[in-house]
Protein backbone atom coordinates (compact mmCIF):
# COMPACT_ATOMS: atom_id res chain seq x y z
CA UNK A 1 0.00 0.00 0.00
CA UNK A 2 1.29 3.55 -0.70
CA UNK A 3 3.37 5.10 2.52
CA UNK A 4 1.94 8.17 3.98
CA UNK A 5 4.38 10.30 2.71
CA UNK A 6 4.72 8.81 -0.65
CA UNK A 7 0.83 9.85 -0.89
CA UNK A 8 1.34 13.14 0.44
CA UNK A 9 4.06 13.87 -2.22
CA UNK A 10 1.89 12.34 -5.26
CA UNK A 11 -1.46 14.00 -4.32
CA UNK A 12 -0.84 17.23 -1.96
CA UNK A 13 2.66 18.50 -3.09
CA UNK A 14 1.20 20.70 -5.34
CA UNK A 15 -1.56 22.63 -3.58
CA UNK A 16 1.77 23.57 -1.84
CA UNK A 17 1.12 27.04 -3.79
CA UNK A 18 3.98 29.54 -3.95
CA UNK A 19 3.06 32.13 -1.50
CA UNK A 20 5.39 35.44 0.08
CA UNK A 21 3.89 34.48 3.79
CA UNK A 22 4.56 30.70 3.11
CA UNK A 23 7.98 30.13 4.42
CA UNK A 24 7.93 26.59 5.22
CA UNK A 25 5.32 24.24 3.38
CA UNK A 26 4.82 20.38 3.01
CA UNK A 27 7.26 17.97 4.85
CA UNK A 28 8.50 19.65 8.06
CA UNK A 29 6.87 18.91 11.30
CA UNK A 30 4.66 22.49 11.08
CA UNK A 31 4.08 24.65 8.30
CA UNK A 32 5.98 27.79 8.58
CA UNK A 33 3.97 31.53 8.02
CA UNK A 34 4.88 34.88 7.55
CA UNK A 35 3.68 35.91 11.29
CA UNK A 36 1.86 39.56 11.87
CA UNK A 37 5.05 41.06 13.51
CA UNK A 38 7.98 41.67 11.61
CA UNK A 39 11.26 38.56 12.32
CA UNK A 40 8.15 36.03 13.82
CA UNK A 41 6.62 33.27 12.10
CA UNK A 42 3.46 31.46 12.77
CA UNK A 43 3.83 27.50 12.58
CA UNK A 44 1.17 25.42 12.36
CA UNK A 45 0.70 21.74 12.58
CA UNK A 46 -2.48 19.36 12.68
CA UNK A 47 -2.34 15.64 13.31
CA UNK A 48 -5.86 12.85 13.23
CA UNK A 49 -5.90 10.32 15.99
CA UNK A 50 -8.50 7.38 14.96
CA UNK A 51 -9.42 4.61 17.63
CA UNK A 52 -7.98 1.79 17.19
CA UNK A 53 -5.06 2.66 14.74
CA UNK A 54 -3.46 5.66 16.90
CA UNK A 55 -5.13 4.12 20.26
CA UNK A 56 -7.09 1.93 21.48
CA UNK A 57 -10.47 1.80 21.21
CA UNK A 58 -11.32 1.52 24.81
CA UNK A 59 -9.10 3.85 26.57
CA UNK A 60 -10.44 5.96 29.02
CA UNK A 61 -11.04 9.65 27.64
CA UNK A 62 -8.80 11.54 29.65
CA UNK A 63 -5.69 9.19 28.44
CA UNK A 64 -6.80 10.02 24.41
CA UNK A 65 -7.09 13.15 25.26
CA UNK A 66 -3.75 13.58 26.76
CA UNK A 67 -1.78 11.93 23.83
CA UNK A 68 -3.53 13.69 21.05
CA UNK A 69 -2.82 17.44 22.66
CA UNK A 70 0.83 16.66 24.22
CA UNK A 71 1.80 14.45 20.41
CA UNK A 72 0.49 17.73 18.32
CA UNK A 73 2.59 20.30 20.79
CA UNK A 74 5.34 17.90 20.71
CA UNK A 75 5.44 19.06 16.46
CA UNK A 76 5.77 22.65 17.59
CA UNK A 77 8.51 21.95 20.07
CA UNK A 78 10.38 20.22 17.02
CA UNK A 79 10.57 23.27 15.25
CA UNK A 80 11.41 25.61 18.33
CA UNK A 81 8.08 27.27 18.27
CA UNK A 82 6.13 28.36 21.37
CA UNK A 83 2.65 27.25 21.04
CA UNK A 84 -0.14 29.80 21.76
CA UNK A 85 -3.68 28.27 20.95
CA UNK A 86 -5.27 25.08 19.58
CA UNK A 87 -8.34 24.04 17.47
CA UNK A 88 -10.05 21.02 18.34
CA UNK A 89 -12.54 18.97 15.76
CA UNK A 90 -14.05 15.41 17.31
CA UNK A 91 -16.43 12.54 16.11
CA UNK A 92 -18.11 10.49 18.22
CA UNK A 93 -20.38 7.52 17.19
CA UNK A 94 -22.63 8.78 20.20
CA UNK A 95 -22.43 10.86 23.25
CA UNK A 96 -21.46 8.99 25.69
CA UNK A 97 -21.32 11.09 29.07
CA UNK A 98 -19.18 10.05 31.20
CA UNK A 99 -16.12 9.09 28.06
CA UNK A 100 -16.98 13.19 27.09
CA UNK A 101 -16.49 13.97 30.83
CA UNK A 102 -12.82 12.32 31.30
CA UNK A 103 -12.19 13.44 28.09
CA UNK A 104 -12.82 17.34 28.60
CA UNK A 105 -11.05 16.91 32.26
CA UNK A 106 -7.71 15.13 30.66
CA UNK A 107 -7.90 18.09 27.70
CA UNK A 108 -8.27 20.72 30.25
CA UNK A 109 -5.79 19.26 32.20
CA UNK A 110 -3.07 19.13 29.36
CA UNK A 111 -4.17 22.55 28.33
CA UNK A 112 -3.52 24.26 31.63
CA UNK A 113 -0.38 22.35 32.05
CA UNK A 114 0.72 23.85 28.82
CA UNK A 115 -1.40 27.25 29.23
CA UNK A 116 -2.85 26.69 25.89
CA UNK A 117 -5.98 27.62 24.92
CA UNK A 118 -8.70 25.84 22.61
CA UNK A 119 -10.01 28.54 20.43
CA UNK A 120 -12.33 26.99 18.23
CA UNK A 121 -13.47 23.46 16.37
CA UNK A 122 -16.24 21.23 15.34
CA UNK A 123 -18.20 18.02 16.53
CA UNK A 124 -19.93 15.86 14.37
CA UNK A 125 -21.42 12.18 14.53
CA UNK A 126 -19.05 9.28 13.32
CA UNK A 127 -16.22 6.78 14.44
CA UNK A 128 -14.31 7.63 17.63
CA UNK A 129 -11.34 10.37 15.55
CA UNK A 130 -10.00 13.54 16.78
CA UNK A 131 -7.86 15.87 15.09
CA UNK A 132 -6.02 18.68 16.22
CA UNK A 133 -3.93 21.84 14.90
CA UNK A 134 -2.26 23.53 17.18
CA UNK A 135 -0.52 27.10 16.27
CA UNK A 136 2.39 28.65 17.75
CA UNK A 137 4.98 31.21 16.74
CA UNK A 138 8.89 30.95 16.14
CA UNK A 139 11.50 33.71 16.10
CA UNK A 140 11.97 33.74 12.11
CA UNK A 141 15.98 33.27 12.44
CA UNK A 142 15.74 30.36 14.94
CA UNK A 143 13.37 27.95 13.25
CA UNK A 144 14.22 24.62 13.78
CA UNK A 145 13.95 22.38 10.30
CA UNK A 146 15.16 19.36 9.39
CA UNK A 147 17.02 20.52 6.51
CA UNK A 148 19.57 22.27 8.65
CA UNK A 149 21.53 19.57 10.09
CA UNK A 150 25.65 20.31 9.85
CA UNK A 151 28.67 18.06 8.44
CA UNK A 152 30.70 17.27 12.12
CA UNK A 153 27.12 17.80 14.08
CA UNK A 154 26.60 15.69 16.95
CA UNK A 155 22.82 13.76 16.88
CA UNK A 156 21.46 13.98 20.24
CA UNK A 157 17.87 12.72 21.80
CA UNK A 158 16.24 14.17 25.49
CA UNK A 159 15.46 10.65 26.74
CA UNK A 160 15.01 7.19 26.45
CA UNK A 161 13.98 5.89 23.02
CA UNK A 162 11.96 2.51 22.87
CA UNK A 163 9.17 3.18 25.92
CA UNK A 164 6.54 3.56 23.35
CA UNK A 165 7.16 0.02 21.92
CA UNK A 166 7.21 -1.15 25.45
CA UNK A 167 3.78 0.21 26.18
CA UNK A 168 2.47 -1.38 23.22
CA UNK A 169 3.70 -4.74 23.77
CA UNK A 170 1.83 -4.41 27.24
CA UNK A 171 -1.01 -2.71 25.98
CA UNK A 172 -1.43 -5.92 23.32
CA UNK A 173 -1.32 -8.39 26.43
CA UNK A 174 -3.78 -5.87 28.52
CA UNK A 175 -1.08 -5.52 30.73
CA UNK A 176 -0.55 -1.77 30.69
CA UNK A 177 -1.01 -0.58 34.63
CA UNK A 178 -2.25 3.11 34.65
CA UNK A 179 -0.09 5.19 36.80
CA UNK A 180 2.92 2.96 35.71
CA UNK A 181 5.94 4.82 33.92
CA UNK A 182 5.19 3.10 30.67
CA UNK A 183 1.61 4.42 30.78
CA UNK A 184 2.47 7.84 31.19
CA UNK A 185 5.20 7.39 28.39
CA UNK A 186 2.92 6.77 26.01
CA UNK A 187 -0.55 8.54 27.15
CA UNK A 188 1.25 11.51 28.67
CA UNK A 189 4.62 11.69 26.85
CA UNK A 190 6.59 14.70 28.11
CA UNK A 191 7.25 18.13 25.74
CA UNK A 192 10.29 19.82 27.07
CA UNK A 193 9.36 23.53 26.20
CA UNK A 194 11.94 24.95 27.84
CA UNK A 195 14.60 22.48 25.66
CA UNK A 196 12.97 23.43 22.52
CA UNK A 197 13.91 26.51 23.37
CA UNK A 198 16.83 26.69 24.53
CA UNK A 199 17.58 24.59 21.04
CA UNK A 200 17.15 27.64 18.96
CA UNK A 201 19.96 29.17 17.98
CA UNK A 202 22.52 26.67 18.97
CA UNK A 203 20.56 23.48 17.25
CA UNK A 204 21.10 23.28 13.28
CA UNK A 205 17.78 20.70 12.51
CA UNK A 206 15.57 18.94 14.50
CA UNK A 207 12.58 15.96 14.70
CA UNK A 208 10.34 15.15 17.26
CA UNK A 209 10.70 10.67 17.22
CA UNK A 210 7.41 9.66 16.67
CA UNK A 211 7.44 7.50 13.63
CA UNK A 212 10.65 5.76 14.79
CA UNK A 213 14.57 7.10 15.47
CA UNK A 214 15.85 5.90 12.02
CA UNK A 215 12.67 6.97 10.26
CA UNK A 216 12.72 10.31 11.56
CA UNK A 217 16.41 11.00 11.81
CA UNK A 218 16.30 9.89 7.69
CA UNK A 219 13.49 12.98 6.73
CA UNK A 220 16.73 15.45 8.56
CA UNK A 221 19.46 13.65 6.87
CA UNK A 222 17.10 13.39 3.52
CA UNK A 223 16.18 17.07 3.87
CA UNK A 224 19.73 18.37 4.61
CA UNK A 225 21.22 15.80 1.97
CA UNK A 226 24.20 14.12 4.45
CA UNK A 227 24.68 11.05 6.52
CA UNK A 228 25.07 9.68 9.83
CA UNK A 229 26.56 7.13 12.02
CA UNK A 230 24.72 5.76 15.31
CA UNK A 231 26.38 4.64 18.13
CA UNK A 232 23.94 1.52 19.02
CA UNK A 233 25.79 1.06 22.15
CA UNK A 234 24.51 4.96 23.20
CA UNK A 235 21.16 4.32 22.89
CA UNK A 236 19.44 5.54 25.73
CA UNK A 237 16.71 2.38 26.89
CA UNK A 238 14.93 2.83 30.06
CA UNK A 239 14.70 -0.12 32.89
CA UNK A 240 11.46 -0.67 31.86
CA UNK A 241 11.63 -1.00 28.60
CA UNK A 242 14.73 -3.38 29.11
CA UNK A 243 12.37 -5.41 31.02
CA UNK A 244 9.50 -5.59 29.18
CA UNK A 245 11.96 -6.47 26.37
CA UNK A 246 13.95 -9.19 27.45
CA UNK A 247 16.44 -9.23 25.33
CA UNK A 248 19.58 -6.53 24.30
CA UNK A 249 18.59 -7.11 20.47
CA UNK A 250 14.39 -6.52 21.26
CA UNK A 251 15.30 -3.38 23.30
CA UNK A 252 17.60 -1.86 20.26
CA UNK A 253 15.02 -2.39 17.69
CA UNK A 254 12.19 -0.81 19.76
CA UNK A 255 14.67 2.23 20.35
CA UNK A 256 16.09 2.21 16.79
CA UNK A 257 12.62 1.70 15.17
CA UNK A 258 9.60 1.26 18.09
CA UNK A 259 8.15 4.98 17.53
CA UNK A 260 5.57 6.93 19.66
CA UNK A 261 8.73 7.72 22.31
CA UNK A 262 8.13 11.85 21.25
CA UNK A 263 11.63 12.56 22.36
CA UNK A 264 13.25 15.30 20.32
CA UNK A 265 16.22 14.80 18.24
CA UNK A 266 18.56 17.16 16.67
CA UNK A 267 21.73 17.95 15.55
CA UNK A 268 24.25 20.05 16.44
CA UNK A 269 27.99 21.35 17.40
CA UNK A 270 29.13 18.87 20.22
CA UNK A 271 30.65 21.93 21.77
CA UNK A 272 27.32 24.00 22.54
CA UNK A 273 26.16 20.97 24.06
CA UNK A 274 27.50 22.16 27.78
CA UNK A 275 26.01 25.58 27.34
CA UNK A 276 23.80 26.65 30.66
CA UNK A 277 20.95 26.85 28.94
CA UNK A 278 20.90 22.84 27.96
CA UNK A 279 22.11 22.28 31.78
CA UNK A 280 19.46 20.42 33.41
CA UNK A 281 17.88 18.22 30.29
CA UNK A 282 18.46 14.28 29.88
CA UNK A 283 20.76 14.65 26.84
CA UNK A 284 22.33 11.66 24.87
CA UNK A 285 24.89 11.72 22.18
CA UNK A 286 23.88 8.71 19.70
CA UNK A 287 26.01 9.54 16.86
CA UNK A 288 27.17 11.97 14.44
CA UNK A 289 26.35 13.77 11.15
CA UNK A 290 29.03 12.54 7.96
CA UNK A 291 28.95 12.49 4.86
CA UNK A 292 28.18 9.25 3.27
CA UNK A 293 24.88 10.16 2.51
CA UNK A 294 23.31 6.95 4.24
CA UNK A 295 22.31 5.85 7.69
CA UNK A 296 24.62 3.73 9.61
CA UNK A 297 24.80 1.87 12.29
CA UNK A 298 27.48 0.86 14.36
CA UNK A 299 27.96 -1.98 17.09
CA UNK A 300 30.72 -1.18 20.43
CA UNK A 301 33.83 -1.88 18.44
CA UNK A 302 32.75 0.38 15.62
CA UNK A 303 31.62 -1.88 13.18
CA UNK A 304 28.83 -1.89 10.41
CA UNK A 305 25.71 -3.19 11.50
CA UNK A 306 22.50 -4.20 9.64
CA UNK A 307 19.76 -2.24 10.26
CA UNK A 308 16.47 -3.56 11.26
CA UNK A 309 13.47 -4.49 8.76
CA UNK A 310 11.47 -2.61 10.24
CA UNK A 311 12.76 1.37 10.38
CA UNK A 312 9.76 2.40 11.68
CA UNK A 313 5.27 3.08 11.72
CA UNK A 314 4.08 3.53 8.15
CA UNK A 315 0.58 4.62 8.03
CA UNK A 316 -1.56 2.46 6.00
CA UNK A 317 0.68 -0.28 5.75
CA UNK A 318 1.34 -1.63 9.83
CA UNK A 319 -1.81 -3.62 11.18
CA UNK A 320 -1.42 -2.64 14.59
CA UNK A 321 0.68 -0.02 16.83
CA UNK A 322 -0.44 3.06 17.99
CA UNK A 323 1.92 6.06 16.59
CA UNK A 324 0.49 9.65 16.06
Amino acid sequence: MTAEFELIKKYFSDLDLASPQCVLGVGDDCAIISGPEPGQHLAVSTDTLNAGVHFPADAKGEWVASRALRTNISDLAAMGATAHAFTLALSVPSVDEQWMRSFAHGLEATAREYALPLVGGDTTSGPLSLTITVIGCVAAKHALRRDGAKLGDGIYVDGSLGDGAAALTLIERDELHEGSYLHKRFYSPTVHAKLSQALCGRAHAAIDVSDGLLADLSHILIASKLGAEIHTDSLPVSPEAKLIAGDREVARSWALSGGDDYRLCFTMPDELVSSPALSGFDLHRIGQVNDTGELQLLDSKGRLMAAPLEKGYQHFSNQKGFVA
